[in-house]
């Protein structure tokens, strides 16, 4: 099922998303040498985009459209990470993702 934007709910959304960006790189600007006070605070925020990015890609590799994406997808992120995660070179662990996820989408995962 997908759905269209007009160009005027695109043009809003993107304005709305660059000002959030400009704004979050403002604040950052402003409370860098006040957040050096507060060391806790600073592993917090450590920990909660370490949270945010995981559940990112947590529900981009477990959905598509609201579905459960399948298992070829699973097997070709979790190929991907195990080779990020023994230090293989960028274009080995996309090339090993792309060759998983075919390879189980043909034998019909």
């Amino acid at each position: 099922m997908t759905h269209s934007l007009s160009t005027t709910q695109l043009l809003l959304a993107t304005g709305g998303l660059a000002a959030g960006t400009f704004g979050l790189r403002l604040l950052g600007v402003q409370l860098g040498g006040r957040l050096a006070r507060y060391p806790r605070l600073q592993q917090y925020l450590q920990t909660l985009s370490l949270l945010l990015l995981a559940g990112l890609g947590l529900s981009a590799t477990l959905l598509q459209d609201g579905a459960y994406a399948g298992h070829a997808r699973v097997l070709g992120v979790a190929s991907a990470l195990l080779l990020a995660w023994r230090g293989a070179p960028l274009y080995a662990v996309v090339l090993c993702a792309a060759v998983v996820a075919a390879l189980s989408r043909w034998m019909g995962m």
